[in-house]
């Protein structure tokens, strides 16, 4: 399969899911339950989003065919950071209809990754460093999961918490799956085992989105009632 396919399917993917982010519930019934999956109710909006989900692995392995392959590097990242400064006011206005938003576009994040292969590919990170940065960007994204569980909900990321299995689930399959892959990763990976005590400390160190969600929401709430 061609880069241009690859890059074709991306994008498509990417616009369903943000088309069944923008698209009013109402509209071709999207938030009506179709069918469900054990507890969790599948919705049009929900298929949507799965479909796009394909779309991040893609761009960031086209990302990293670009950098084995692209003649000037620096070039490169400067583009990826302009289309990250470019897209990052309107996607902050169609996300909250304000101009600073608690998430960024992918652009950032596709910008990070190419740090991190430059670091990698210099010799600037050991396994153990590319371990903890690893870590560290997949307990980002934990506990942005809460966020995003919360978003637009008006209440907090821990409400009926327990009542969402499949979410749970999904929480503990990914931190798993992390652990696997940093203790037995090895040369694959070239990724060395975390101790109990790095782990805690990456936690602690990636807590404050989840915290910082929670009380933006607090004041949000507060401001409603008012």
């Amino acid at each position: 399969m061609s880069g241009s396919i690859l890059k074709l399917i991306a994008c498509i993917a990417m616009l369903i899911d943000h088309t069944a982010a923008f698209l009013p519930g109402d509209f071709m019934k999207m938030n009506e339950t179709l069918f469900m999956l054990g507890e969790k109710a599948i919705t049009l909006r929900f298929i949507m989003h799965s479909i796009g989900r394909i779309a991040f692995p893609i761009f960031v392995f086209l990302l990293t065919e670009g950098f084995i392959h692209t003649r000037d590097r620096k070039k490169y990242a400067i583009n990826l950071l302009l289309f990250a400064l470019i897209s990052e006011i309107p996607w902050n206005l169609a996300r909250s209809g304000d101009f600073i938003h608690i998430r960024q576009n992918i652009f950032f994040t596709l910008l990070l990754v190419g740090a991190l292969l430059v670091l990698q590919d210099n010799g600037y990170m050991s396994p153990r460093d590319l371990s903890w940065f690893f870590t560290f960007f997949v307990m980002l994204q934990v506990w942005n999961m809460f966020n995003a569980k919360a978003f637009m909900s008006g209440r907090s990321a821990f409400a009926g918490l327990w009542q969402s299995k499949s979410f749970l689930w999904v929480i503990v399959l990914i931190i798993v799956g992390q652990y696997l892959i940093v203790t037995f990763g090895g040369k694959m990976f070239n990724v060395v085992p975390l101790s109990p005590t790095e782990w805690l400390t990456i936690s602690g160190m990636t807590m404050p989105v989840l915290l910082f969600g929670e009380i933006a929401r607090l004041f949000h709430s507060k401001k409603q009632v008012r």
